[in-house]
């Protein structure tokens, strides 16, 4: 502090501009690209792990802590999880599903003709999900007795949700309660539903229900609405 109260008197503020802040580097940063593409090409689980991977490609040792800086900071990296990839996507199927249908679907709707919605169900467990944590001993978590879900099968457009709810399953009538609600709000308009390949939405009595209300139905399963 003594030496910028005596070059500001000496100086002013041009003499404080001169002086350098110190601003130690990392002795990691000429390695950064080299590790950014390892990691990128083996993602690391945990922070030891990376300890180990920079000490045997640069030869330089850092705490646990000091890593843990440098891939978030340095690097940009985050500790996430990952997601998932359905297992029967097809990228070219989904293409020209979305061209050659849903882009002109879609259109009739922007010009008030129709009313296209996707539609999906989703199944809520109501139990306990257990995580870790640090702790001395083993700890215990009271869980509710039996297996409870909370369903939801929506149809969703814009901004929109139309919802069928219950603690039971999601079965046939299911759907069939939904294209009667749709078409109750929508009688004047012509009706479509994006659906996903569950066997319970592509069975005769919703596929008989929908012919009844005049709704078309979309059953894909290139596509996923989760």
């Amino acid at each position: 502090m003594t030496r910028y109260l005596r070059a500001y008197i000496e100086g002013g503020v041009t003499a404080l501009c001169l002086f350098r802040r110190h601003c130690p580097g990392s002795a990691l940063l000429p390695y950064s690209e080299v590790l950014k593409t390892r990691f990128q090409a083996h993602p690391p689980h945990i922070v030891a792990e990376v300890a180990y991977e920079i000490e045997k490609l640069t030869g330089i040792q850092l705490a646990l802590s000091a890593c843990r800086e440098f891939m978030h900071k340095r690097l940009g990296m985050r500790y996430r999880k990952m997601a998932l990839i359905p297992s029967k996507a097809a990228p070219d199927k989904q293409s020209e599903f979305l061209h050659n249908k849903l882009e002109s679907l879609l259109e009739e709707e922007k010009q008030g003709r129709r009313r296209v919605f996707f539609v999906d169900a989703a199944h809520f467990v109501m139990d306990a999900f257990l995580g870790m944590l640090w702790c001395f001993e083993r700890l215990f978590l009271k869980t509710v007795s039996g297996r409870n879900r909370y369903n939801v099968s929506g149809a969703y457009k814009d901004s929109e949700l139309i919802a069928i709810t219950n603690e039971a399953c999601i079965n046939s009538d299911t759907p069939v309660e939904l294209l009667t609600t749709i078409s109750r709000l929508y009688a004047d308009t012509a009706i479509t539903l994006i659906l996903d390949n569950a066997r319970y939405q592509r069975c005769d009595k919703v596929i008989n229900k929908a012919l009844e209300s005049g709704i078309d139905l979309h059953s894909c399963h290139l596509i996923h609405l989760t």
